[in-house]
């Protein structure tokens, strides 16, 4: 399919490291991904790169499972100056959620999912601001069985979360 914008299709991505696997001092597994994605998001111009980098990083043993992700991200000259005449600005952002899990019966994992997200020129959420969250989730396996043994059909009652945003300026 061709197309008559010379922007369309501009980004793209490449996933950078995936995957190590050891069993030592306790019975688990440490596994990462490292993506990237990156390229000129600008109309008109292929000059300003958008960059963003996407880390997980997983531990996981029978009963308790953790994750990091981080999201770093930077465009150039990505900001208009309000004033003109003004040259354009730099964009960042990031964010980083951790993800809590603990198997404490055969049927019940609780987990916790606390999210910071840091947007100091408002380019991504159009308000210049730092957002905090944090949730607590009740799942609840019910019926079948994967090739391992563990439970997969599971219920999750409605989860309680708590929002936090502080403005920047």
């Amino acid at each position: 399919m061709r197309s008559s914008d010379p922007d369309l299709g501009k980004l793209s991505g490449v996933k950078l490291f995936e995957g190590v696997h050891f069993r030592g001092w306790v019975e688990g597994y440490f596994d990462y991904n490292f993506n990237w994605l990156g390229g000129p998001e600008q109309t008109n111009n292929n000059s300003n790169w958008r960059n963003l980098g996407d880390f997980q990083i997983m531990f996981n043993t029978p009963r308790f499972r953790t994750m990091t992700n981080i999201d770093l991200a930077h465009e150039s000259q990505a900001i208009a100056p309000v004033t003109t005449g003004k040259p354009r600005t730099n964009a960042d952002w990031e964010g980083v959620t951790e993800y809590l899990r603990y198997r404490s019966t055969e049927h019940f994992d609780p987990s916790l999912r606390v999210e910071w997200y840091r947007d100091p020129q408002g380019f991504t959420t159009n308000t210049a601001q730092n957002l905090m969250g944090y949730t607590f989730t009740l799942d609840y396996f019910i019926a079948g069985k994967d090739a391992s043994g563990r439970k997969f059909v599971m219920t999750t009652p409605t989860p309680i979360s708590f929002r936090w945003a502080a403005r920047r300026g």
